[in-house]
């Protein structure tokens, strides 16, 4: 797996961790991990991120598409519940600004 000894990973696991452990309720959903499991799923090397802007850009609707997916997932559960994610949508968003520039954000309009 390339991204696992990324210090800033392991500080959202050890949240995530943290949170399964404090909450204890059974109706809250704990989202963790998209964007590396997207990583993992995709084969994304570190470098094709900060020097590919279509690479980044592939990566990033891979990342806001399974975030959907998930949230999607969490609100469709019969019981009462809600949830918390270690992302948002936005997140995407934000870093196909930084890699691929005004124009690789257009590309997310069309999501539902």
């Amino acid at each position: 797996m390339h991204w696992q000894n990324d210090p800033g990973q392991r500080t959202q696991r050890a949240l995530c961790s943290t949170r399964k452990r404090v909450s204890g309720s059974s109706n809250l959903i704990i989202i963790c991990e998209v964007a590396r499991t997207v990583l993992n799923q995709y084969d994304f090397p570190r470098g094709d991120i900060t020097s590919s802007p279509a690479r980044a850009m592939q990566l990033q609707q891979h990342i806001i598409q399974a975030q959907l997916d998930v949230e999607n997932a969490a609100c469709s559960t019969q019981s009462p519940h809600w949830y918390i994610s270690d992302r948002s949508g936005i997140d995407p968003i934000a870093y196909t600004h930084v890699f691929v520039g005004e124009e690789g954000i257009a590309c997310f309009g069309g999501l539902a």
